[in-house]
């Protein structure tokens, strides 16, 4: 199959306004309105489509931008958690948010404007995914053994670690789906079943190294961590039995991958550490993916999430947002720095 792809450079200048912050009120794609909260360098960002939740440096903690006008983002609320952020994931509203040092957070953000700080638990994670009243975490941090933890959050005010088993390799990356999570290692993808949280069991595995994974019903998608690098498709539908049934050669060593519908979203950076941007890819044809558009970024793009025709990335000048409407030639809109 033919396709086009087309590549865009985008620069932003950050200016100095004179007060207490660094911040500029003219130094992003958009003009920021005076209301807006700073954002900070942000690690990862999750999103509903009307609000992006970010894991900041700035506070310590997670920042709530209303992304309901993509062209002004503005940050409306935020929270401490304790300690450094790293990765969050949610459901519901509720964010669990992993970081540096040896606990997670809970956070509430049924008003956006307030987040909420509502609870903790001192288990180390270095990734995050949360479906329903639980949360599924992996540490690569510390040393041999690893685990998968699996943490109840009926309560959220008093989370609870409900199972904890071994796992191979050192896990570098986590995705759940119905009945499923799907682990990224350096030494193979792993799949656990988790229908029973408090006893979840590996059922299989595939001898393939990856350090980030997005699965969707029927399909996982992971990275090559090579010098050639590439997107891997992982035929998921028999669980016992994973396959890879393609890959999408892009030379590139992927940050992060998100999947919603039939598109990859993803943040790169090169082999040198030099280059880095965002890439989308389309696997309606789970056989047949292939890279549609991208950008070249000069912050450092550490995590995507996707909301159609949105995505968003957390990077070291804040949250910055892409139209994807046109898929072969993104568009970077708006920025809340």
């Amino acid at each position: 199959m033919c396709c086009r792809h087309r590549w865009s450079s985008y620069y932003r200048v950050r200016a100095y306004n004179g007060s207490d912050s660094p911040y500029s009120n003219t130094a992003s794609a958009t003009t920021q309105a005076e209301t807006s909260l700073p954002v900070g360098i942000a690690y990862d960002v999750v999103t509903d489509g009307d609000y992006a939740y970010v894991a900041s440096d700035l506070y310590g903690g997670v920042v709530v931008v209303e992304v309901t006008a993509p062209t002004h983002p503005r940050g409306v609320g935020a929270v401490g958690v304790g300690f450094s952020p790293e990765r969050l994931d949610r459901a519901g509203s509720l964010l669990v948010v992993t970081g540096v040092g040896n606990a997670i957070a809970v956070v509430d953000v049924a008003n956006p404007f307030e987040p909420m700080l509502v609870g903790s638990l001192g288990v180390r994670a270095s990734e995050v995914a949360v479906q329903g009243s639980y949360a599924y975490l992996v540490d690569a941090k510390g040393f041999a053994p690893y685990h998968l933890r699996v943490v109840d959050l009926s309560h959220p005010g008093a989370p609870v670690l409900a199972a904890e088993i071994t796992v191979p390799g050192v896990p570098l990356d986590i995705a759940v789906v119905g009945d499923y999570a799907y682990i990224a290692s350096n030494s193979v993808l792993l799949v656990v079943d988790v229908s029973l949280p408090s006893a979840p069991a590996v059922v299989s595995s595939l001898a393939v190294a990856c350090r980030s994974i997005a699965a969707s019903s029927g399909y996982a998608y992971i990275d090559k961590p090579d010098s050639y690098g590439a997107l891997q498709v992982v035929d998921i539908s028999n669980p016992t039995a994973p396959r890879i049934v393609r890959q999408n050669q892009v030379g590139l060593q992927f940050n992060r991958l998100v999947v919603q519908g039939s598109k990859v979203y993803s943040v790169w950076r090169d082999n040198q550490c030099v280059n880095k941007g965002f890439l989308l890819m389309d696997v309606a044809n789970p056989a047949a993916p292939f890279t549609t558009g991208g950008l070249y970024m000069t912050s450092g793009a550490f995590s995507v999430a996707a909301y159609a025709p949105h995505a968003y990335v957390a990077d070291t000048d804040g949250l910055t947002v892409i139209d994807v409407s046109d898929p072969y030639e993104p568009v970077i809109v708006g920025n809340a720095q």
